[in-house]
């Protein structure tokens, strides 16, 4: 008899072991992700108990993607388990993930999925077709940059990590601060202002499922999820600069900070970002910049001060 099961579960379910699961991030909140097509939980019992949540998205029958704006859809743990000592994790998380690798091969062609930066031993996934010639499994290694401690620091120790070209920025922007004013952007022109603002280019049918997900992350923010931030010029209400951060219970996620590109080199993204830093500051202890995989945009995160977390985005197919 297997001593582990896997089976799917209800999202009031793996709520209750995400409340206090140490691996627990946004983009694998039940309540949160359930509100998105093609979501499904799976859970790894041994007897009763649930050791372990895995969520999903589905793109197709067969296949399981991550989407767009999203980081760390993967697994998360029952908070017991990664307490328990060390010679017990190997054995455990070991026949666990080989469970789930068992299942999920059998439901699905490709599966595609990223693990947060607290589950680093990704070992169960190397191993699993270690002694085959075509390996199964591609491995990843991705980083993000974290502003970690936000609770226990002020405004002042904020400003000492930056970078001085930072602060130099910061100063020189108090001259255009009574040129511009927050507003409460519509859905559309978020959107429009994403396309704008951006240097990347997406093909039509890209864009049509780009701008499907950030209109739904923007109805979630708008339900307590997350904040929008949006600023215009006083004198011709032009939109100049946006952000988007979803919470968690103890992280903020930068999902959009663009601006305009004169007010761009004016130092408004500079701005912006120290403007969530001190807000956020008494609300969430780490602030999570979501991805600094590029020489210049991982440059410009630890700019602010912000630690590399390593983290694995792993491909079955």
């Amino acid at each position: 008899m297997d001593k582990y099961k896997i089976k799917k579960i209800n999202f009031s379910i793996a709520q209750k072991l995400w409340e206090d699961s140490p691996n627990q991030n946004i983009f694998n909140n039940p309540n949160f992700i359930s509100n998105f097509k093609g979501v499904e939980i799976f859970g790894a019992f041994k007897g009763e108990e649930l050791l372990c949540c895995w969520p999903i998205m589905k793109s197709s029958k067969k296949k399981v993607t991550i989407p767009y704006f999203f980081y760390y859809l993967g697994p998360f743990w029952s908070k017991k388990i990664i307490d328990q000592p060390n010679h017990s994790w190997l054995p455990t998380s070991q026949n666990v993930y080989s469970k789930f690798i068992e299942f999920f091969k059998s439901k699905f062609l490709q599966f595609h999925f990223q693990m947060h930066y607290s589950l680093l031993d990704i070992r169960a996934f190397d191993w699993w077709d270690l002694k085959k010639k075509n390996r199964k499994f591609k491995i990843y290694p991705k980083y993000t940059a974290c502003i970690s401690d936000l609770l226990h620091t002020n405004t002042s120790q904020i400003l000492s990590n930056y970078r001085y070209v930072r602060r130099y920025q910061l100063n020189k922007f108090k001259i255009y601060t009574n040129e511009i004013e927050e507003f409460e952007i519509k859905k559309k022109d978020l959107i429009n202002c994403y396309h704008d603002f951006a240097d990347a280019n997406y093909s039509s049918s890209q864009k049509k499922d780009l701008n499907k997900m950030l209109g739904l992350i923007f109805d979630l923010a708008k339900k307590g999820f997350g904040k929008i931030l949006s600023m215009r010029e006083k004198k011709t209400k032009k939109i100049i600069y946006v952000n988007l951060v979803l919470f968690d219970k103890n992280s903020g996620h930068l999902i959009m900070n663009q601006a305009e590109e004169e007010w761009k080199r004016k130092g408004i993204i500079t701005w912006g970002i120290n403007y969530l830093l001190n807000k956020y500051k008494d609300q969430y202890n780490i602030f999570d910049f979501n991805g600094a995989n590029s020489p210049q945009r991982g440059d410009d995160k630890h700019s602010y001060g912000a630690k590399e977390k390593l983290f694995f985005q792993i491909r079955y197919n």
